[in-house]
């Protein structure tokens, strides 16, 4: 190849190159706003927008970023050398990353905020929400709004983010959400939940963390993840907070569809001071608690209730192993079986000790299980 065409492809390469990356920018170390949608807060002076761009962020003295239009970038790279953002989706936008994700190579945490009606983050392709990240939903400000989002789509994961769903303060308004489909996985987030999240087609709960907690008014649900079509727990954690007299919420794990609880390790806690609503988990149609661990906690204030796992419709509780605990002053842990729900091979573990606050096994048909070991309140169970 002679010198003059290796010149002309490396040229040709080069420009491809600038092409390719020619809305890629850094934010400013003195931009003139917040806005991340004006060419003059970036270096060089263009907005970072399109599917092969990437934002990097270093050193600034303008740390509150928002939206003033909907955008789409490969990714977002904190440099080692960045400070704190908060990077704010308002109402109505979206910020979509559908290259690499989020890369935070910075000792700060970075923040994102998905504002009410419709502030969304979206996670498409295999994007990341990266590490030393958190992403808080907030939720409506009025009847008949909508709250933040994010949504994670094809492989994308939230990586080791820590996500915060704000829960409403009145049922009839919307509460912070975040959404799984097609193959994405929660992989090693935490997720500290008043709102609401979803797994959906082939999605799954990862390695992470939940913690479902009662939201402040009696008049809203509490926190609630919820699994459907053929989603999975794989080897989440999940505690269920339960209420209390003030609050008459509690946080809840529902399984519907053909959705299961593989290996998940599942804490239902009781209700705390003078309240029924207790943490809760609750398979449905065909959905099964597999081969996950169970724990229902029994009341420790009185006159409360302890933790509770219900099996409705044609639900299976698996190879599941349940430990039901005994009340320390309000009532036992409980686990039922309604309709046409089966026990299969699991084992159930009561600790009670024959007293009225022992923990309840309840049946209302015969339903065959693995085992049954300890000692409680038992009804209609077969063999």
């Amino acid at each position: 190849m002679s010198k003059t065409r290796s010149a002309i492809l490396t040229g040709l390469l080069i420009l491809t190159g600038q092409l390719v990356r020619a809305g890629s920018a850094t934010w400013n170390l003195n931009p003139i706003s917040g806005d991340w949608n004006t060419a003059d807060n970036w270096n060089p002076n263009t907005v970072p927008n399109g599917p092969s761009d990437i934002a990097s962020f270093e050193t600034s003295n303008q740390t509150n970023i928002s939206l003033s239009a909907a955008t789409e970038v490969d990714s977002i790279l904190f440099q080692a050398d960045a400070v704190p953002f908060t990077v704010t989706v308002p109402a109505s936008f979206e910020l979509t990353l559908s290259g690499a994700g989020i890369q935070n190579d910075s000792f700060a945490t970075q923040t994102f905020v998905q504002a009410a009606a419709f502030g969304t983050l979206t996670f498409r392709n295999a994007a990341s929400a990266g590490q030393t990240t958190t992403f808080i939903q907030k939720a409506a400000e009025g009847r008949d709004s909508e709250a933040g989002l994010v949504q994670f789509f094809d492989t994308s994961t939230a990586g080791s983010g820590v996500f915060i769903s704000a829960g409403a303060q009145n049922r009839d308004f919307a509460s912070g959400s975040i959404s799984f489909f097609d193959n994405a996985t929660a992989a090693d987030a935490q997720f500290t939940n008043k709102g609401s999240i979803t797994f959906d087609d082939l999605s799954d709960a990862g390695n992470a963390v939940f913690e479902n907690i009662p939201r402040d008014k009696s008049t809203s649900d509490g926190g609630r993840v919820t699994f459907t079509a053929n989603s999975s727990a794989a080897n989440a954690t999940f505690v269920n907070d339960g209420g209390n007299a003030k609050t008459l919420t509690y946080g809840s794990v529902w399984f519907r569809d053909s959705s299961t609880a593989d290996h998940a390790s599942i804490i239902c806690e009781p209700a705390g001071g003078s309240s029924f609503s207790v943490g809760e988990t609750i398979f449905w149609d065909h959905s099964t608690a597999a081969s996950a661990s169970l724990t229902i906690k029994g009341g420790d204030v009185d006159d409360t209730y302890g933790g509770l796992v219900q099996f409705l419709n044609g639900a299976t509780a698996g190879n599941a192993i349940f430990v039901v605990t005994s009340g320390t002053g309000g009532l036992g842990g409980r686990v039922e079986f309604w309709d046409s729900s089966s026990g299969g091979t699991s084992q159930i573990i009561l600790e009670g000790s024959g007293a009225t606050t022992d923990p309840t096994l309840f049946f209302t048909h015969n339903v065959v299980i693995g085992s049954l070991a300890g000692q409680g309140f038992v009804a209609g169970l077969s063999s």
